[in-house]
C-alpha cells in the first residue's frame, strides 16, 4: 500500500472548459487548461513513480484486451479529459493533439480543411494515445504507414519517472 497521499492536484477533480467547436482551438483558456491537466498528470505520475505503483494510463479501453496482461494494476489513470485538439497547422499538415482526443474528433477537425488521418482503425472511439501505444493502423499502412511512422514528436506528461 503506498505510505503517503497522491498530490493535492489530483484529488479533486479539475474544470476543463470544452473545445470551441466554431472559434480557435488554441485559445489561451484551452491551452492553460491543457497545461493544469498536464500538470496534474505529471504530479500523479511521479507521486505512483515513488510509491512504485504499478499504473495503467487509459484513454476509451478500445484496445485494453491487446497484449500482456498485467499481473497486479495499483492505479488507472484516465487520459479521457485530454481530449482535444490543440492546433492544426493544416499549411504545414501538422496537428497538436491530446492523448485522450479520439480518432473521430480528429477526423472532424482535419476535415475541415480537407485533409485526413489516414488510420483506418476497427474502434471509432478510439484515441491518438491508444492508437500510438498499440500502433493500430489497419491496412492503410501499406501506402501511408503507421500510427508511429506518422508522429513526429511527443511530448510525455511526466518530469521524472524511476523506471
Amino acid at each position: 500500500m503506498p505510505s503517503s497521499k497522491p498530490p493535492a492536484s489530483s484529488a479533486a477533480p479539475l474544470r476543463v472548459p470544452p473545445a470551441s467547436k466554431t472559434g480557435s482551438r488554441t485559445s489561451s483558456r484551452a491551452s492553460s487548461s491543457s497545461l493544469i491537466l498536464a500538470e496534474a498528470l505529471a504530479a500523479l505520475l511521479s507521486w505512483a513513480s515513488k510509491e512504485r505503483l504499478s499504473t495503467v494510463i487509459r484513454g476509451n479501453g478500445t484496445k485494453s484486451c491487446w497484449g500482456r496482461r498485467p499481473t497486479a494494476v495499483d492505479l488507472i489513470v484516465s487520459t479521457r479529459r485530454l481530449n482535444r485538439v490543440l492546433s492544426h497547422q493544416h499549411g504545414d499538415l501538422t496537428a497538436t493533439i491530446e492523448a485522450g482526443a479520439t480518432l473521430r474528433t480528429v477526423a472532424g477537425e482535419l476535415a475541415r480543411h480537407g485533409q485526413w488521418l489516414p488510420l483506418s482503425t476497427s474502434f471509432a472511439d478510439a484515441t491518438i494515445g491508444g492508437t500510438v501505444a498499440a500502433n493500430d493502423s489497419g491496412p492503410l499502412r501499406q501506402r501511408h504507414g503507421t500510427a508511429r511512422d506518422l508522429l513526429i514528436g511527443c511530448t510525455w506528461p511526466w518530469r521524472m519517472a524511476i523506471w
